[in-house]
């Protein structure tokens, strides 16, 4: 299960940096920190211990095409707490 996701999130960033050409680096950071946002919150968030499987990937999946157009950082944080909002934790 975890290769899988690994995998699709690996797939993901070149779809969201373009076909070849040069990133800046601020997207490319942007994606790793979501990765690593989506990855933390996958494993050890109790919400999902409980849950169905899949739905926060696919939360994943809905917010990179935001988090690809975010041009400042208001924009990227709104573009996170959207995807986070999904968990319904009030923390």
């Amino acid at each position: 299960m975890m290769r899988g996701s690994v995998c699709a999130f690996v797939l993901l960033v070149p779809l969201c940096t373009g076909t070849g050409a040069a990133a800046p680096e601020h997207h490319v950071e942007r994606l790793v920190a979501l990765g690593k946002l989506w990855a933390s919150v996958k494993y050890f968030h109790p919400a999902l211990q409980e849950s169905r499987p899949g739905w926060w990937d696919q939360a994943l999946l809905g917010a990179v095409p935001s988090i690809d157009a975010a041009s400042s950082r208001d924009q990227y944080a709104a573009a996170l707490n959207a995807m986070l909002a999904r968990l319904h934790d009030p923390v």
